[in-house]
Parts: structure tokens; C-alpha cells; sequence
């Protein structure tokens, strides 16, 4: 199970109990407990009250392939051939340049909501909680500049 599995069950900071958690996902609330245990670990705030359930206090805004894709510009969304929320990368750069080698026709951009290495290596995010940063990186050809793609 991903380590953040549970995020958008969460996101909406409203309670959810063990139960409701365990059964939304198909696992046991031992399991539940551990994935929150791991979010927790990730730098989010799980507020826990007996009676009630869990949750995020605040709630938490979640990358959304959709919601990106509406706010670019008709011609910005035309150029993008693909899009990718990934959970967490090593390096944003990395993994576009390796994307790159693959497919060098294609413009997919890279998103990512936590990095292991890169800025996050060099202090940008450090001591940040998961999500709290974000980084998007884009590679292919520019037609018309990059001005063209901005939304």
C-alpha cells in the first residue's frame, strides 16, 4: 500500500473513523493505524480523538491531474501530451531527463508532491512536511517560446 493512500480520505480535514478507513480501503484498521503512522512520519499532522476518528486538521489541497489541466490556457493544454502527479521522486530533474531519453516526441511534464534528493537535498524542503512543496518540471521543444505555455 502507498504511504499516502489515505491522503485523499483525509484531505478534506473532516473525522473518519478506523473503521470507515479500513473498510473505504479494503484492510484491516491495524493497517490504517500504520499507513497514519507513516503520514505522521511524512511531517502531516494527524489529529487522533477517541470517539470521532482522525484527520488532517485544516484539511490538505492535493494535486489534481484535472484541476492542473483546467487552469492552463487552450494552447498551453494543447502542447501537453501528457501528465503525471507522481507521489515522491528522487530528483524532478532526473526523472524528466530520463523521460526525456525515452520519449523525445513527447512533452509530459513531471509533478511531484515530496522529493528525496535534488532541492530537497540542498535544503530547499527540508523539515517541511510531505506536500508542503511543490516542483513541476517540464521538458521538450518550445514552440512560439515559452511564453505560449504559461497559464
Amino acid at each position: 500500500m502507498a504511504k499516502t493512500i489515505l491522503l485523499p480520505l483525509l484531505a478534506d480535514g473532516e473525522f473518519r473513523s478506523g473503521q470507515d478507513l479500513a473498510d473505504a480501503l479494503g484492510v484491516s484498521r491495524t493497517a490504517v493505524w500504520k499507513q497514519l503512522k507513516k503520514l505522521g512520519e511524512l511531517g502531516l499532522q494527524i489529529e487522533s480523538v477517541k470517539g470521532r476518528g482522525y484527520r488532517i486538521p485544516g484539511g490538505i489541497e492535493l494535486l489534481d491531474d484535472a484541476a492542473i489541466r483546467s487552469a492552463l490556457q487552450p494552447e498551453a493544454t494543447g502542447l501537453l501530451s501528457s501528465l503525471e502527479i507522481l507521489e515522491t521522486v528522487g530528483s524532478t530533474n532526473a526523472e524528466a531527463m530520463r523521460r526525456a531519453e525515452q520519449v523525445r516526441r513527447h512533452r509530459p511534464g513531471v509533478h511531484r508532491g515530496a522529493t528525496d534528493r535534488g532541492a530537497r537535498a540542498q535544503g530547499a524542503a527540508v523539515g517541511k512536511p510531505f506536500a508542503a512543496t511543490s516542483t513541476c518540471r517540464w521538458f521538450g521543444s518550445f514552440i512560439r517560446g515559452p511564453r505560449r505555455w504559461r497559464g
